[in-house]
């Protein structure tokens, strides 16, 4: 027993240890980098800030326009090669990042930036363990978030210093060499092979949850109620997190402790992440995305019933706000394995991308213009209203999954 479990847990520790590292690197270079190297490059290329920024709206875009190609590739080559590609298209666009003189070829470089996401990036490192795990895959993908949810906090630094060393032009020199050097020989001849970890995983895959059994009608309303509550709870988490500092100042908390609560909101969705992790298999991707849902509903809940007259009110909204959105970002990832097979996996988890992406891309903007427009109490009552939505989606889920378990035998 030992022996057998020994190569099985070496191949998990292999594979989550891979990835890991793919998406610090992939979201640490990117999607995190302008946080820190924005001002220097909005200085030298003499753009607007707000500019320097939409570069990240630019990257969301293409990625979810691109996302059902990428998982017809991701179908076709399997996540190894699809994930390769994507490193070295990262690092190209980082490379002409790195060379960009003026608005053109700043956007120019966010769109290949965006299309080498869309094969290397979450999607794709979730559909890498699928093809690998099956449906055990739950575990595997919720200890693989807690380390990419890490990018911000290990590049904010590292990049801040390499830009006072050398740099923001060589810093993302640097950067787009990593994802060359490092990252395509990883995803190329690192990853277990699929057949690795499939094979000696049985007793995990016979432990897991049967799908429910859908016919064609099913499988479409399942995918559009993924759909709908990944992007409304996308448009939610990807708002308020742009915006949280702002936020709770207009709640009435000090520029301080605003300041400390949002940067405890990272800390405290990694932590609810790791609970939902232990609970394992007591706990469904539909039952968590629920409870995350309610969460954050009854965060903004709380912050229009209570005058924020001291820090407990702030305090309490940060807490259950970070919690729901962390484990909410758990779920969306899991949800269409609840569902669908393993082979189908790719296919479904890059659709429901392409709505979730343009509602992160999009939603800055727009909490930004109710915050502007219509103060706390806009913000607020949209925040409401999706949180609300997003709850009665994922109740239909739940509706849905139970009414197919119950109609017939589940399938294999």
């Amino acid at each position: 027993m030992s022996h057998s479990s020994s190569p099985a847990s070496l191949s998990k520790l292999r594979l989550i240890a891979v990835l890991a590292v793919s998406q610090l690197v992939g979201w640490g270079t990117t999607f995190d980098m302008p946080s820190v190297l924005g001002r220097a490059m909005e200085r030298d290329l003499g753009l607007p800030f707000e500019t320097i920024f939409g570069g990240l709206t630019a990257m969301m875009i293409v990625m979810a326009l691109a996302s059902p190609r990428a998982g017809r590739l991701l179908v076709r080559l399997g996540a190894s090669r699809v994930m390769a590609m994507g490193s070295v298209l990262m690092a190209a666009g980082l490379t002409v990042l790195s060379l960009s003189q003026g608005l053109v070829s700043y956007f120019a470089a966010w769109l290949i930036i965006g299309l080498g996401g869309t094969c290397a990036l979450s999607v794709s490192a979730n559909t890498a363990v699928v093809e690998r795990q099956g449906a055990a895959a739950k575990r595997t993908i919720g200890t693989l978030m807690i380390f990419t949810g890490l990018s911000s906090a290990l590049f904010w630094p590292i990049l801040s210093h390499a830009e006072s060393a050398i740099g923001w032009r060589a810093s993302l020199q640097i950067a787009a060499a990593a994802h060359l050097i490092l990252l395509v020989p990883l995803h190329c001849f690192a990853l277990p092979a699929r057949g690795d970890v499939l094979a000696l995983s049985a007793s995990a895959r016979e432990g897991a949850k049967p799908l429910p059994r859908l016919d064609a009608r099913g499988r479409l309303h399942a995918f559009l109620l993924i759909a709908s509550t990944s992007s409304l709870n996308s448009l939610t988490s990807f708002g308020i997190s742009a915006s949280l500092i702002e936020l709770l100042k207009l709640a009435g908390a000090a520029p301080a402790l605003a300041l400390t609560l949002a940067s405890l909101r990272g800390v405290i969705g990694i932590s609810a992440r790791l609970a939902d992790l232990i609970a394992g298999e007591r706990t469904s991707p539909v039952v968590s995305g629920l409870a995350a849902s309610l969460a954050m509903f009854g965060a903004f809940l709380m912050l229009a019933a209570f005058p924020a007259s001291s820090f407990v009110v702030p305090l309490l909204f940060v807490l259950l706000y970070g919690a729901g959105s962390g484990v909410a970002a758990v779920a969306r990832a899991l949800l269409p394995l609840s569902f669908f097979t393993r082979e189908d996996f790719a296919t479904m988890s890059s659709n429901v991308a392409l709505p979730q992406n343009i509602a992160s891309a999009l939603s800055p903007v727009i909490f930004a213009a109710m915050m502007e427009n219509f103060g706390l109490k806009g913000v607020i009552a949209l925040a409401l209203t999706l949180t609300f939505l997003t709850c009665l989606s994922m109740a239909g889920l739940g509706l849905l999954k139970a009414r197919a378990e119950a109609s017939g035998p589940a399938l294999s």
